[in-house]
């Protein structure tokens, strides 16, 4: 069923806030049946939790796996299977790195097995939930769980849990954390979990040259408080240089200090020479963070592309792949990104995968895809520009009347919805607001939620739709879609996706 509608209103983004996390975690801990105070929060953390004499049994059953002997391979197989959710965390990265046939087959077969038995998002709603209590009982098992977790989510919520529920009883535990542990992970938690039950900032200055960005993301973190135009231009450097988790953090970070000092929060998109310029002209006059900093900006900012660097695109874009059915050419110039028009009828896509940005293999909860988007003249009838999530996606027809905007299959091109006249024509060479709002369902489908503003009338088209699991298959991909005959090229500029 789809509901389609034209209003007049721009276009309005927010991050969740804690208080709407919370609500979100308590609704999956209950349709679960899980009680909600600390024990049985800790409960299920537990299950998680590798230790010692678990990662030896793990191992050893790993390579019984390779065994001359096929009952002890059997043998191996189920016990990996009976360690469930414990297992899965040294299974899954497993498969790729076995030497023999049968050791990456098996691998593989276990790795569905655990994954079926496992729940990241009731992992995730436990951790907002000891957040909220500030269960100081909390703070050594997410600590050890911490290297563990793949997903940017769990290890955002995992931090947090532990920066609230630190107390003085820990300061040995981190110190010894500091002193003798060698995963970047744990250390940088302990770093900024230090800091704020001591108020000293002198462990975190020490590492401020650290080469891990994860160390020095925390450093600045830290900084905040103490010396804020220092923690400004690392945030800054990570934010240009680092992996994609740490630019996001440094992002959000930075929007915190923009908010705190300005008093109003950042007016659009900020690009390089924008912060920079903004940074240097504030200087010693930045205001310090207190609590705002200790919020994990990952959990709903996933990722933000302005296509300032000029690239040929075709062989991919920074974390983006390019996928085509035909030989055609992607590139990024003067900003944008442009799919090329000039080939015969296809499919071309410049994608993330959610493996890339949140390390799993797809997107569990809400999120949000933005970009504006466009093509040039050409052809206007016989192809299509949009934006896809899983196997669906949304599109619209550049300098045809009313757009025919509708909802069809990325391969196939199966209608799922049918051409809907938006209240404007979308002019070629000029770049539209194009929205995506999903929201996935316990069932495997998700709810659609698309909209279109028109760059001159400022005129807004919205649709939404119902999709079930067959349809929209797992939300493993997001893509910048051109399909159709030869035509002028879609555009694209200013694409983000907010993760909730």
């Amino acid at each position: 069923m789809s509901v389609c509608a034209a209003i007049c209103l721009a276009l309005a983004t927010s991050a969740v806030t804690p208080e709407q996390e919370l609500h979100r975690a308590q609704a999956h801990l209950r349709e679960a049946g899980v009680d909600l105070e600390p024990a049985a929060m800790l409960e299920i953390v537990g299950r998680y939790v590798l230790r010692p004499e678990d990662r030896e049994a793990i191992a050893a059953a790993i390579r019984q796996l390779s065994s001359d002997l096929f009952r002890e391979r059997e043998t191996a197989t189920a016990a990996l299977i009976d360690m469930g959710v414990k297992a899965s965390l040294a299974v899954n990265a497993r498969p790729a790195a076995a030497h023999d046939p049968e050791s990456r087959s098996r691998l593989r077969f276990i790795a569905e097995q655990l994954t079926k038995g496992r729940d990241d998002r009731l992992l995730w709603a436990s951790l907002i939930q000891l957040r909220e209590f500030g269960a100081s009982e909390a703070v050594q098992p997410l600590i050890l769980l911490l290297p563990e977790l793949a997903s940017r989510r769990l290890r955002a919520a995992a931090s947090e849990a532990i920066w609230t529920c630190v107390s003085s009883q820990h300061a040995p535990l981190l110190q010894a954390t500091l002193d003798a542990d060698r995963d970047d992970a744990r250390i940088a938690v302990a770093l900024v979990a230090l800091e704020r039950l001591t108020g000293d900032s002198r462990p975190a200055w020490k590492r401020r040259d650290a080469k891990s960005p994860v160390v020095r993301l925390a450093v600045a973190r830290v900084l905040l408080a103490h010396q804020a135009e220092t923690a400004a231009r690392m945030l800054l450097e990570l934010r240009a240089t680092a992996a994609r988790a740490q630019q996001a953090e440094a992002e959000y970070l930075l929007r915190q200090l923009f908010a705190a000092t300005e008093q109003r929060e950042v007016p659009g998109t900020f690009r390089e020479p924008q912060w920079r310029g903004w940074v240097e002209s504030r200087g010693d006059r930045l205001a310090k963070l207190s609590s705002a900093r200790y919020r994990c900006g990952a959990l709903w900012l996933g990722i933000s592309e302005d296509f300032s660097r000029t690239a040929d695109a075709s062989k991919g874009f920074g974390d983006f792949v390019y996928q085509s059915t035909v030989a055609s050419k992607a590139s990024v110039r003067n900003g944008r990104l442009y799919l090329e028009g000039n080939h015969p009828e296809g499919d071309q896509r410049l994608a993330l995968l959610a493996e890339t940005l949140v390390s799993d293999p797809s997107f569990t909860g809400p999120l949000v895809v933005e970009a504006r988007v466009g093509g040039m003249p050409g052809n206007e009838v016989g192809w299509h520009v949009g934006l896809s999530i899983g196997k669906v996606k949304a599109l619209f027809h550049p300098g045809f009347a009313g757009g025919a905007f509708r909802f069809e299959h990325v391969d196939t091109h199966a209608e799922y919805l049918s051409n809907q006249n938006m209240p404007f024509t979308p002019a070629s060479g000029a770049l539209h607001t194009m929205r995506l709002q999903v929201t996935p369902r316990p069932d495997g489908g998700a709810l659609l939620r698309a909209s279109v503003k028109d760059n001159g009338s400022n005129q807004v088209f919205h649709c939404e739709q119902q999709f079930t699991q067959e349809q929209i298959g797992p939300l493993n991909r997001i893509g910048m879609e051109r399909s159709g005959r030869e035509g002028g090229a879609a555009m694209f500029d200013d694409f983000r996706v907010e993760l909730n």
